[in-house]
């Protein structure tokens, strides 16, 4: 009886499916695009969480395998710009059983489907890690406004100094931990001992910039962990954070690591409850919320005394508590991928082509000076630093698609004297990776190159009559070429200058000091065969929250003191040696 109930569901659930496939290949017909039929989606748990043991598929003859291929939600990161030269066309859709999935990478719809508010973000993408709260990347509509408003504050650019100053913090401590005095003056990293040397990095100036806190594992009275465990924890777990949101299991019955997840999670929460409060106590002892607009506020000050500020005003635009919880783990999961990952790139593009990084170095060095520059006196002016994180982020960006839904019918162009009408429900994304290795770039579009973001000013006389010095600064895409490595439209990333800042005093304290080389398996091996070797590891990505290197122990990177600065290192390494004792 059981079997035969048994095949009669597993009937019922082909019949559906099929049925549903049919009718979004319909539907997906009147697009007038390339399709791509798949037999299940990343959209549905369940089918996808069979996908690992079905690898097999792909390797299929006659491309009966091909659906394999974007079978996972990250599957753009893999692909690059490969699915669009099959079809020959910028735009195309994926229909499976359960959705439609149109991806463009061109120009005009791109800039369409981020700019127009009638297509919003929909479930379930925009309920992820919802756990702590609600948050900007969960809400659509006025209360999405309502988001936006008091979260603006965090980013201000007073706040971009504080930023700054903890960066450098950080990489200071991130070389005397890891680089001195304990291996000589010269660290081998794997890419694997890179990211968690990167991550440490990262939470450092979470814990500074984030909470307005010194990077120290002490666990704090009333806590059973430390600040930084938990940032620590929760941010290498979110697929479980999201889970256990919505498996709410018993904590007995929670295997070990979702145990601990569960804690962190509850401790974390109690952190922020507690930085709020503090925050929220100062300003009534001050009863000046406008206090916070002064330099080097951490978020919490900066969220806190913005939604205060709301409230006063009485027009229902403040956030709840959960809410500024939601927010404040939503900048912290951002701060901390982006960083790690970011980093991770563009050290292994550094130590690949020595040139390039030459060409930082020179910059860096006639407006650097390691540990004693202002924010205001030397970002500006490192011009190439942030080139070269634009050029990394096009190469490997964090983030495979950002998924919209149109409201109502939406009318969305696909060539110039063409369009395609969106229907309600069906999902619409640009092609991040196809935007970015577009040959709309220029014939090198696929090389890494990170002088297209440079534009030279002309020497020009000014009115004085002197000859005004030739100055560089970040040049725009070529042509109708698009960049959207901060997403574009009214929902961009809030935290652009803030990574950006993050990046540029990162790379110019690193290498200020250090030249970054590739590790050669070999004395033989040339250095245009070790780039080869680099270059094709770090191109076999897969998506994990942000872009991640598949096998990253088979190739390693070296910090090299520089011999112009040994001076300055050997204080460095003299003056942590003395804290040390302290």
């Amino acid at each position: 009886m059981m079997l035969y109930l048994s095949i009669g569901a597993l009937a019922l659930l082909f019949a559906w499916n099929l049925t549903s496939l049919y009718a979004n290949y319909l539907s997906a017909r009147k697009l007038g695009i390339p399709i791509i039929i798949l037999p299940v989606s990343f959209d549905q748990p369940v089918l996808s969480l069979l996908m690992p043991y079905l690898s097999w598929v792909e390797k299929l003859p006659l491309g009966l395998g091909r659906w394999y291929r974007y079978a996972d939600v990250g599957w753009p990161t893999r692909d690059g710009n490969r699915t669009i030269l099959e079809v020959g066309n910028e735009t195309f859709v994926l229909i499976s059983p359960s959705s439609i999935l149109i991806m463009t990478a061109y120009p005009p719809a791109v800039n369409h489907v981020y700019r127009d508010r009638n297509l919003i973000v929909p479930s379930p993408f925009k309920d992820f890690l919802k756990a702590l709260g609600p948050h900007l990347s969960s809400v659509n509509g006025d209360v999405w406004t309502r988001h936006k408003r008091v979260t603006a504050q965090a980013f201000v650019e007073g706040n971009n100094r504080f930023m700054w100053d903890n960066t450098i913090e950080g990489v200071k401590d991130l070389l005397s931990t890891h680089v001195m005095p304990n291996e000589g003056q010269k660290a081998v990293w794997t890419l694997t001992t890179a990211r968690e040397r990167l991550e440490y990095l990262a939470l450092h100036v979470l814990v500074g910039v984030g909470f307005g806190q010194k990077s120290t594992a002490e666990v704090q009275s009333g806590h059973q962990r430390s600040l930084l465990s938990c940032l620590t924890v929760l941010l290498s777990h979110i697929f479980a954070i999201s889970f256990l949101d919505k498996v709410p299991l018993p904590y007995f019955i929670l295997p070990s690591m979702l145990r601990k997840v569960k804690l962190n999670v509850a401790e974390f929460i109690l952190y922020m409850k507690e930085a709020v409060g503090s925050q929220l106590e100062k300003q009534l002892k001050s009863r000046a919320p406008s206090k916070s607009k002064k330099d080097k506020v951490s978020l919490v000050e900066a969220l806190v005394a913005s939604n205060e500020a709301a409230k006063e005003r009485g027009e229902g635009m403040h956030l709840s508590d959960p809410e500024l919880y939601g927010n404040l783990f939503l900048f912290n999961l951002a701060g901390f991928e982006t960083t790690a990952g970011n980093l991770l790139y563009s050290m292994t593009f550094l130590g690949a082509y020595p040139a390039f990084q030459s060409w930082l170095t020179e910059e860096i060095d006639a407006h650097y000076i390691a540990g004693a520059s202002s924010y205001d006196n030397t970002y500006p002016k490192l011009v190439r630093c942030l080139a070269f994180m634009h050029e990394t982020l096009r190469h490997c960006g964090p983030a495979p698609m950002m998924l919209r839904s149109p409201c109502v019918a939406t009318s969305i162009p696909t060539s110039p004297t063409t369009s395609m009408v969106v229907p309600p429900g069906a999902w619409i994304s640009g092609h991040f990776y196809g935007v970015h290795l577009s040959p709309r770039w220029g014939p090198d579009a696929e090389e890494f190159n990170p002088k297209r973001f440079v534009r030279s000013t002309n020497d020009e006389t000014v009115g004085d009559g002197k000859q005004q010095k030739q100055q560089e600064k970040l040049a725009t895409p070529p042509g109708d070429a698009v960049y959207m490595a901060w997403a574009l439209g009214h929902r961009a990333c809030p935290g652009k200058k803030f990574s950006q800042v993050e990046f540029v005093a990162a790379v110019a304290h690193l290498l200020s000091l250090y030249r970054i080389e590739l590790v050669r398996s070999s004395a033989a091996e040339s250095l245009e065969e070790a780039r080869k070797r680099f270059l094709d590891v770090i191109a076999e990505k897969y998506f994990v929250i942000g872009a991640r290197v598949k096998r990253p122990d088979d190739i390693s990177i070296r910090l090299v003191p520089r011999e112009d600065k040994k001076e300055v290192l050997d204080i460095s390494w003299d003056m942590s040696a003395l804290a040390s004792i302290r």
